[in-house]
């Protein structure tokens, strides 16, 4: 919850809350896409709640950063979801080979 309030916080109190959230837009991305994958679901997560918090007293066209987010986000989760039915995978063969007979 704090990171949603501190990244709301930037676009609230920036001069250029634009230019405040392409760039928070281009780090979540980036660690979205480069860093572990439980930080990229966190950023992500915690960018698209400030932005759905976000007042917007300016009218700013925000959409093309929810859908950016959004898709670095669906990617990430992509990647959870094979990793972990691989590890499955796995694991269900190791058990399954403990049980044959010698």
């Amino acid at each position: 919850m704090d990171l949603i309030y501190r990244m709301r916080a930037e676009f609230e109190r920036s001069d250029h809350p634009q230019k405040s959230i392409e760039e928070l837009r281009r780090i979540v991305v980036g660690v979205a896409e480069d860093g572990p994958a439980r930080e990229g679901i966190l950023f992500s997560a915690s960018f698209l709640a400030a932005l759905a918090d976000y007042t917007n007293p300016q009218g700013l066209p925000l959409l093309n950063e929810y859908m950016e987010v959004k898709e670095a986000l669906d990617l990430t989760l992509e990647q959870v979801r094979q990793n972990m039915e691989a590890a499955w995978t796995l694991w269900r063969a190791a058990v399954d080979k403990r049980k044959e007979p010698l």
